[in-house]
């Protein structure tokens, strides 16, 4: 009795962690293709048990996700206050989208491939550059075995002329579709602070009042970001973070 409750435990971990740990995940979500006239999107759904609003959540993500290509803009900033041995930090990010731009990419676009792993859906669409349909004879998905070994773009980012490049890390959250949304975020933060940000410090004597120095750093960065995508995803399972590499290519 013991011993069959016990599989039924491991069973159950396994069957929750499986979508996180790259388990039958297909291989154009580590490494969406790319080709120069057209956008592919990979969207991951939210756990439902229903498995067509699994899939319609996977398809808004892919449609945002490809909408993220196109333009995006990025606000986030930073303020830390140190007084002595004390210290708080403060940090927020948001993405803004044009959302003219989604309404016209979720008239056009085809879904590639499309799959349910553990009531999470994974999908894959495509749509031309021009926002337009393109025919399914084009198709064109160049796969990728998945790694075991840390990708060398890990501790030693890409260099190429006319582009910036992006790391982002994320920790495990309850679902993939959170897990993964941090690193990306992360990744195009990454290259937001490249492009453009602005670093404010001041210093405050409060010895008469309060008997303290202050000191109060901030960081800002308010940018817009075209011509963007996701190179390369990559999961440490031995420190269990995930690691995403976005390509941004200058105007």
């Amino acid at each position: 009795m013991f011993s069959r409750a016990l599989n039924y435990l491991i069973a159950l971990i396994l069957n929750l962690a499986g979508p996180l740990s790259g388990q039958g995940l297909p291989d154009w979500f580590f490494s969406p293709p790319n080709h120069q006239d057209r956008y592919y999107g990979v969207g991951v759904s939210n756990r439902y048990s229903d498995h067509d609003q699994a899939y319609s959540d996977a398809r808004i993500e892919a449609i945002y996700y490809i909408a993220q290509q196109i333009e995006l803009r990025i606000i986030s900033g930073l303020a830390d206050v140190s007084s002595g041995s004390k210290g708080l930090t403060r940090e927020f990010i948001k993405e803004q989208v044009d959302p003219l731009l989604i309404d016209r990419i979720a008239k056009s676009i085809v879904t590639v491939d499309s799959v349910v792993l553990n009531n999470e859906a994974y999908m894959l669409i495509v749509i031309n550059k021009d926002i337009s349909k393109v025919e399914q004879d084009y198709y064109h998905i160049n796969k990728k075995q998945k790694q075991n070994m840390p990708p060398k773009w890990v501790k030693y980012p890409p260099t190429r002329n006319g582009y910036i490049y992006g790391i982002g890390l994320g920790s495990r959250h309850k679902n993939t579709k959170d897990t993964w949304n941090d690193s990306v975020q992360n990744a195009r933060l990454e290259i937001a602070q490249q492009k453009k940000s602005t670093i404010g410090s001041l210093y405050l004597n409060a010895t008469q009042k309060y008997n303290q120095d202050i000191e109060w750093i901030e960081e800002k960065t308010d940018t817009v970001i075209k011509n963007s995508r996701v190179i390369e995803r990559w999961h440490d399972k031995r420190t269990d973070i995930f690691y995403t590499l976005v390509e941004h290519k200058k105007r």
